[in-house]
């Protein structure tokens, strides 16, 4: 328990740090409340067993001196109604008490889902190859529940331990006898469930986060891979894993819950055989109980709050430990994902000067190997890129021309070596290098929203550059379609963009990398899957920026390498300098 609220104050902000301060006091606040609530039923209970006994009682004389009333009919209704203020009051309190907490608790969840989806996008692409994706959503939707979940249980524990203890220090006061021996057994009987349940809970709490990851897997695969599942016939297969996986976390729930309560039956029989004890000890010693009644019926008011909350408190110790695992990984990511970009802010802060590109890109002596694996992709390569170039990279699959790419874009940091504009590390100032590019992939993502939102992809509707909009729609040569349609730039294009033909998905691309205004742009295969006439007028969109941007080309058809200036081959991790000529006559013999 010391570790998991250790973690939790190192995830809390400093400034939700004090609203857990001031929510303590309400808290404390609201358990004197409950106190209160008990200690005022006594002098009702006492009044009615022994009514000549009314000028003894303190909150009769109080009565009677603040009204002048000697009636004890009178005096008796007074106080009945005094208990019910207090009482109302009391819940209404304790209404708002509770919503102050699960406010407090389900925006703590929203900041701390917002806070590692934003270190996770902000995570270097190297970290996306290794990671399954599902273990990111699962993180940030089931995690952020389990954390969020964690911190109301701990809030409701600290709220139900300060009633607890001030309502056993009343009843102490009261009958000091029954008291402890109700504490020492129901408090022994507490822990020995506790701790024989706590490490249970733990592991089965681990064991539902893994399942629950691999039921958003499913999921992913299923709907992500629909055609082929369809074509084979593979629907129950995945049907089948989805049940699977989501029955045996359903089940790891169940148990939690069943641990939960079990206790319940427990103690409260416990509390009742101490009581029955104490009335047996009265009875051996003073042949009788008459004079516990009043007191009784106290300890029997008072354990209708006491009860509920000692189990209570049991129930949520249990939750706290089957979602560990849920706080453990926020934390474990959370610092190590911040900590990363703090060091690399300070390597950008002690840098000097910020990145430019007047004159040209170079790669000195660049090497790269994927993570497991001591085979160099990329060896020792040298490479200059000049200002204003269109360099066109080819390779045969696997050589490592994507590889290459992902270096220059910055995605990926060599091992050895470094890569530079203007004489400044790219991976130091990473976010000035993305300012200056565009980026055209094979596949364009495209969402289902207007061809306005998706050019100026990321960007609040209100706050779209509308110029910028116009003048990228004019070099991506789209101006004549965009002028077809009824709605122009306000058409919505559908999931992917399944309203549009495969060169007006490519045109799109284009037109979102040139929103930025980049210096460079980069095509990664832009044109491979499209036919040959598509191709054309795609190309003619390309052709149309020589000489405006820098850029670098990777090709898989020769024959899109028409108008670059220099061709590099890449070769079992070499950069080869080809002929141009002799490239596209290659081409055009395929």
């Amino acid at each position: 328990m010391k570790d998991i609220i250790k973690k939790i104050l190192y995830i809390l902000p400093h400034r939700t740090k004090i609203r857990a301060a001031e929510l303590f006091v309400v808290i404390l606040v609201g358990a004197f409340a409950e106190l209160v609530g008990v200690s005022v039923i006594l002098p009702l209970i006492d009044l009615g067993i022994e009514p000549q006994n009314m000028q003894y009682n303190r909150y009769c004389r109080m009565l009677m001196m603040l009204t002048g009333w000697e009636d004890p009919e009178q005096i008796i209704l007074a106080l009945i109604v005094f208990i019910a203020i207090i009482y109302v009051c009391k819940n209404v309190y304790l209404a708002w008490m509770n919503n102050v907490m699960y406010r407090f608790t389900m925006n703590l969840q929203r900041n701390t889902a917002v806070r590692l989806m934003r270190s996770y996008l902000k995570q270097p692409y190297s970290y996306f190859l290794k990671t399954n994706t599902s273990d990111i959503i699962r993180s940030v939707n089931d995690d952020t529940s389990g954390f969020q979940s964690t911190v109301l249980n701990l809030l409701q524990i600290l709220s139900n331990s300060i009633m607890c203890l001030m309502l056993m220090g009343y009843l102490f006061i009261t009958n000091p006898m029954i008291t402890v021996v109700v504490c020492v057994l129901v408090g022994a009987g507490f822990l020995i469930v506790y701790f024989i349940v706590n490490k249970r809970m733990r592991a089965m709490g681990k064991k539902a986060q893994q399942l629950k990851g691999l039921v958003i897997k499913t999921l992913q695969e299923a709907f992500h891979g629909i055609k082929e599942i369809k074509i084979l016939g593979r629907e129950d297969y995945f049907s089948n894993e989805y049940d699977r996986n989501y029955y045996r976390s359903a089940d790891y729930d169940r148990k939690s819950n069943l641990y939960s309560l079990l206790p319940k039956y427990l103690i409260e029989a416990i509390a009742i055989l101490g009581i029955l004890l104490c009335l047996a000890i009265a009875v051996l010693k003073d042949g009788g109980y008459s004079g516990m009644i009043g007191q009784l019926s106290v300890f029997a008011f008072a354990a209708f709050k006491l009860l509920p909350a000692v189990n209570a408190i049991y129930a949520y110790a249990s939750t706290v430990q089957y979602k560990k695992a849920s706080v453990d990984l926020v934390y474990n990511d959370i610092k190590e994902m911040e900590e990363k970009d703090k060091a690399d802010r300070k390597a950008v802060d002690e840098a000097e000067g910020k990145l430019t590109f007047k004159e040209a890109i170079r790669g000195e002596k660049v090497s790269f190997h994927y993570e497991n694996s001591d085979v160099k992709v990329i060896d020792h390569a040298d490479v200059k890129i000049n200002k204003g170039e269109s360099i066109g990279i080819i390779g045969k699959s696997g050589q490592g021309k994507t590889t290459f790419a992902d270096l220059l874009l910055g995605l990926l940091s060599p091992v050895e070596g470094r890569i530079t504009s203007d004489g400044s590390d790219i991976s130091i100032h990473y976010n000035d290098w993305l300012s200056k590019i565009g980026y055209i992939p094979q596949s364009i993502f495209l969402a289902d929203a207007s061809i306005r939102e998706n050019i100026a992809f990321g960007v609040n509707r209100e706050s779209i550059n509308e110029e910028n909009v116009r003048e990228a729609v004019k070099e991506a040569q789209l101006e004549e379609f965009i002028k077809s349609l009824p709605e122009g730039l306000d058409t919505v294009i559908g999931e992917g963009g399944v309203r549009l033909s495969g060169g007006q998905r490519q045109r799109i691309g284009i037109a979102r990398a040139l929103y930025n205004k980049p210096e460079i742009l980069f095509f990664d295969e832009a044109t491979s899957a499209l036919d040959n006439n598509t191709e054309r007028e795609v190309m003619r969109s390309i052709e149309s920026l020589h000489g405006e941007k820098t850029m670098i080309i990777i090709a898989h058809r020769l024959t899109t390498l028409t108008h670059c200036d220099r061709i590099i081959e890449v070769s079992n991790g070499k950069l080869i300098e080809k002929e141009k000529d002799e490239v596209l006559m290659e081409g055009n013999e395929e």
